[in-house]
């Protein structure tokens, strides 16, 4: 359920919304939970300029650049006492995910931060994978909604609060 809103007018503005954010991200994280945010909205509605900027506040280090035509990049940031996050970004707009190795990776040990953009390309097996697992990893659904060249709509809500 998309239940909060913000509206963005600046990059200025994105970068508040997502440090503050990336702090709801290290809490949740912090208790225990996988956190996977399944990103949709239009093209160049700034679905990849949001995980950008959430990986910078998120302190990740490399160079987070969009895995448009590889599905999927892999990073990772700490929080608390240098507990490491594996942080996957994958772009399925041209890409099938393959449900296998998707699986491989939903079971690693380490603690799990999923970007997805073009999340609306998951095929019901995957979400309820997602739902399988709602004691481990929490979904957050987040919807970016173009308003006009400067303007963005942000709507976002927990799947399995």
């Amino acid at each position: 359920m998309l239940n909060q809103e913000v509206k963005i007018s600046s990059l200025e503005d994105l970068d508040l919304f997502t440090k503050n954010f990336a702090d709801e991200v290290k809490e949740l994280l912090s208790s225990g939970k996988d956190l996977a945010v399944l990103f949709k909205g239009g093209m160049a509605a700034g679905k990849t300029t949001c995980v950008k900027s959430l990986a910078r506040a998120l302190n990740v280090t490399e160079t987070v650049a969009s895995p448009s035509f590889v599905g999927i990049h892999e990073y990772s940031f700490e929080i608390d006492d240098h507990e490491l996050i594996v942080f996957y970004h994958l772009d399925l707009y041209q890409v099938n995910l393959n449900l296998e190795a998707f699986f491989e990776l939903m079971n690693r040990e380490e603690k799990l931060f999923f970007a997805i953009e073009w999340s609306e390309k998951l095929s019901d097996e995957v979400l309820a994978m997602f739902t399988q697992k709602k004691d481990h990893i929490q979904v957050l659904d987040l919807a970016i909604e173009k308003l006009s060249d400067s303007e963005r709509l942000i709507r976002y809500g927990y799947r399995n609060s």
